[in-house]
This record gives C-alpha cells, structure tokens and sequence, in this order.
C-alpha cells in the first residue's frame, strides 16, 4: 500500500507529482460517480480518505483515537477488546484482492455508539474497480462519518505531533494544510449534494522530517 507520509510532506503539488495523481481531478472523479456510495445506502455513514501515515507504528501497536486524540496502543494485532471498551475500525484500504484493510482504529466504551459499518461485496467490488480504473487503488481508502455533521460546513484539522495526533473542528484552515477526507454532505438528496471537505491534515512547513 502506497501511503503519504505528512511530516514529510512540503506541499500538495509534489505530492501530486510524485504519485502521478492530481487531488482536483480525484475530488472530480468522486462527486461523478457519487452513485456507488448511493446505490449500496453507504453514503451516510462512510466518507473517502487518502491513505497516510502518521508516523511509523511497531508491529504490535496500533494507531486508535479516542476521542479526538491518536495514539499508538500496544494492543496485539488481534486484540479487540481492551479495559471494558472494545477496539473497531474506522479506517480502511482497500488491498488488491479486495479485502479491506483497518489502518486506524478507535476506542469504544460502553454506552457509547458501537457502530461497525456492513460493506456488501458489490460496494466493494465497485468501489475498487472505480479506484483501479483511475489509478487511484493505492492512495484513497474509506472513512467512517456521519454524513450530518457535514452539512453545516463544520470541518476537522488534524495535528501530528511526534507521536500523538490531535484532532479539532475548525471553520476556515488558517495553516497550510491538506484536504484528505471527504463526505458527500447529504442524506436524503444526493442528486444536489456536494462533494465537501471534511478533514484537513495540518502540513508544518518548519518541521523536522521524520527519521524513516
């Protein structure tokens, strides 16, 4: 899986020339065959990330958000289930058998919203095949949202520092960022909906680069 690493990352545009994908022409392709995310009633639920990397994570860690804050947890590969809360997905690739892939997690603990999103193999299969054809498999996955909060053009910036990433609500980006996660921003009209900006990562111009 090809991934970006954003304390690495200068700007958009070299990343862009680097991976031979432009990020306009990705939001264009989506808000065009928006159909696949309706077609299979995902579309309120699940939003399209481009792939990144955060920092590296030892084999038994795993990155987990709870809430708002990310940070490695020595879990086990397999665990799921950790001081009365249970560990799930919110973050997936795609990888090129078509399984899904969790790449970021979050903690849930009881009372709270447990929701694991159901993926029928067609949405899959569709969802890929539009990936693949545009050669985009490699650097976009899905997210999981809540289409809602979107509507209100409330967006999320996200800050890494060393190994802890902190996430916010912002209105307007005043930092030099990157668009990086996306939600269709209505439930019941998609046909007049729009493709919104729903994460920015914050990108430091002045940071070290990471050591990997």
């Amino acid at each position: 899986m090809r991934v970006i690493n954003l304390r690495r990352l200068k700007c958009l545009k070299k990343t862009c020339q680097n991976s031979g994908t432009c990020l306009s022409r990705v939001k264009i392709n989506f808000v065009n065959y928006r159909g696949i995310f309706r077609r299979y009633s995902m579309h309120s639920t699940l939003g399209v990330i481009l792939l990144h990397r955060h920092f590296l994570l030892n084999q038994d860690e795993k990155l987990i958000e709870y809430p708002g804050v990310s940070t490695p947890w020595t879990v086990g590969i397999s665990s799921s289930s950790i001081v009365g809360g249970r560990i799930t997905p919110r973050c997936w690739s795609i990888s090129s058998d078509k399984q899904l892939q969790p790449t970021e997690f979050r903690f849930v603990i009881p009372g709270d919203d447990l929701f694991e999103p159901d993926f029928p193999e067609d949405f899959i299969d569709d969802f890929y095949g539009f990936l693949l054809r545009r050669g985009l498999a490699a650097l976009m996955g899905l997210t999981m949202f809540n289409a809602t909060d979107a509507i209100s053009g409330n967006r999320e910036v996200e800050r890494t520092i060393r190994r802890i990433s902190v996430t916010i609500p912002v209105q307007e980006a005043q930092f030099e960022g990157v668009e990086a996660a996306w939600t269709f921003g209505c439930q019941e009209n998609l046909s007049d909906s729009q493709f919104l900006n729903a994460r920015v990562w914050w990108v430091c111009q002045e940071c070290k680069p990471a050591s990997d």
